[in-house]
């Protein structure tokens, strides 16, 4: 800013009014003209209004670069709009979303089943209510490729009443790491769609060191040109990193630093479980939004996602295949009933490994469906669920 700028800025401007009925463009210059006119000219009333000007202020703009700009008094008199929903409790309108999962949760087809709800102009999704019914939806694949999306596409599309082929619009293609950003927004500028869904977001860059900040923000940036260009709300699919499953539903197994979780308004997560085709998921952050934190159950049956209900205790769902395995072997050598010490003598005569790694597997068994605590010491097999997972081994 140059001395000038400083200087005209610290500069105050004054108004004053003297007379209501002068001519347009009439200014003080005229005004001193008539004092050779007039005799007996009123210069009071000039000094007068000259003391009694009003300071003229400069209007504060709205917007200033990526800013919104709102004065305190606006901030009190005013009311913030309320949140609308897409789906009721799933997808919040014009907000930076995103599902987090487990590989083989099924998320991509969560993602489908959902945005052909909505181009479809369906009642609910997995149980929510949808508010905003016949959206138009880009649906962005950088994983599965053209055919397997479209394979996907035709067995959902078989569970609905159909009519949706104009609101919604399918971009693929296959996994490796590419910049899209050139394509999406060429596409966004013809089909112009109220929400766009990123599968995933791992091939979106050729960045793909997703742990730095730096390649993420690339990402997030993107992103957000995107949403604040078209209006349009943003929902993206990422991955759990490997491992970490004793983390059950925590979003610091995400991919994608820290940024990805600051840029995040609103997180949800999806985890597969010991139970064939049956996910948990839950909502891990909502900002600004009334949101619990309940974890909810859901069925996946022949390329289409229900929802059971609330789960209150997920410990018995976080069975590894290692460890069902582990248990059914000690179970297999032990009667219908038995109490700690028989367990014990059976895990040690099949694995070499401390007595406490014992008690602690039994503990956690003793929470599974697998084996019900009957009393202090005392346990019972459930056979039926023990003779189902031989079945599905």
């Amino acid at each position: 800013m140059g001395k000038t700028d400083r200087w005209s800025r610290m500069a105050k401007i004054k108004i004053a009014k003297w007379q209501d009925d002068l001519p347009d463009g009439y200014d003080v210059h005229d005004d001193f003209r008539k004092t050779r006119e007039i005799e007996d000219y009123d210069f009071d009333a000039v000094n007068d209004a000259i003391r009694n000007a009003e300071e003229y202020k400069l209007k504060l703009p709205k917007k200033i670069g990526g800013f919104t700009i709102m004065t305190g008094l606006e901030a009190t008199t005013s009311t913030p709009p309320p949140t609308e929903w897409i789906i009721e409790n799933i997808l919040p309108k014009k907000f930076n979303s995103c599902l987090a999962g487990t590989t083989g949760s099924k998320k991509s087809m969560w993602a489908i089943q959902l945005s052909m709800c909505l181009a479809n102009g369906e009642k609910n999704f997995c149980g929510n209510k949808i508010k905003l019914k016949g959206i138009k939806v880009l649906y962005v694949d950088t994983e599965i490729g053209q055919d397997e999306l479209h394979r996907r596409y035709q067995k959902i599309q078989k569970h609905m009443n159909w009519r949706g082929n104009e609101n919604i619009l399918l971009m693929s293609k296959g996994g490796f790491h590419m910049d899209i950003w050139n394509d999406v927004h060429e596409v966004m500028g013809y089909f112009k769609p109220e929400l766009v869904v990123f599968d995933s977001l791992y091939n979106t860059t050729t960045v793909s060191d997703f742990a730095k900040s730096t390649g993420m923000s690339k990402v997030t940036d993107a992103l957000t040109v995107f949403k604040d260009q078209y209006d349009a709300t943003i929902l993206t699919i990422a991955h759990f990193n490997k491992g970490q499953h004793d983390l059950g539903l925590s979003i610091d197994r995400m991919q994608g630093s820290a940024v990805l979780q600051n840029w995040v308004e609103f997180q949800m997560l999806m985890i597969s479980t010991y139970e064939d085709n049956f996910n948990l998921w839950q909502v891990a952050k909502a900002r600004g939004v009334r949101h619990d934190r309940t974890i909810i159950g859901i069925k996946w049956d022949n390329f289409w996602f229900t929802t059971v209900g609330v789960v209150d205790d997920i410990k018995p769902f976080m069975i590894t295949a290692n460890k069902k395995q582990n248990w059914m072997t000690v179970l297999e050598d032990c009667p219908e009933k038995f109490d700690t010490q028989l367990w014990l003598n059976v895990f040690n005569s099949i694995f070499n490994m401390s007595e406490r790694t014992g008690k602690q597997w039994l503990k956690e068994c003793s929470d599974s469906p697998m084996v019900t605590k009957l009393t202090h010491g005392i346990y019972q097999k459930n056979l039926r669920l023990i003779d189902e997972n031989n079945i599905n081994e």
